[in-house]
């Protein structure tokens, strides 16, 4: 079941590139999954907090989604997907810091035809470069590519377990 403890055990692997039908330049078939699902400790919906990855403004907020454009070079843009509407604490231009609470993780994929869908509970988080970007190989990725966000998150987890990375209310 979804459930499982093993699902909610770390660690985490990487799933960017994992098989989907969606467009990723940076997956070897072209497709793949565009973000890094990552479960929260237990399968609690409403329970865990999806916080700021840094400073930033709020550019985007939907039925399920928030999208944060960092302030600093290069402006990355997050989108974190699968969060409670009800639980957001931001909305449109607003400013966040680095540990400021978003969204509580959900089980929420929105609506079809006016009936809720639902997911696993996860995360969903995305980062996107805003500005075309050529990577070391000469491979050029277009502003809004996807780029995996696996070791950013391995980064900020490390920064927390050594008291870097504060929850900001």
């Amino acid at each position: 079941s979804q459930c499982d403890s093993k699902n909610y055990s770390y660690p985490w692997h990487d799933n960017f590139c994992e098989a989907r039908s969606w467009s990723n330049v940076l997956c070897t078939s072209g497709q793949g999954h565009q973000g890094q699902d990552i479960r929260p400790q237990t399968c609690k919906t409403k329970t865990w907090w999806a916080i700021a990855v840094e400073d930033g403004t709020i550019t985007q907020v939907g039925s399920y989604t928030v999208a944060l454009t960092g302030t600093d070079t290069p402006h990355r843009i997050f989108r974190y997907l699968h969060l409670d509407a009800g639980t957001l604490k931001v909305k449109v231009g607003d400013h966040v810091v680095r540990g400021q609470k978003i969204g509580l993780v959900s089980d929420n994929f929105g609506t079809s035809n006016g009936v809720a869908q639902h997911t696993t509970i996860h995360l969903h988080f995305e980062v996107r470069i805003a500005q075309s970007e050529t990577l070391p190989d000469g491979t050029v990725l277009a502003a809004s590519s996807f780029v995996p966000g696996y070791t950013a998150l391995v980064d900020a987890y490390s920064r927390h377990l050594a008291g870097d990375c504060q929850v900001v209310e």
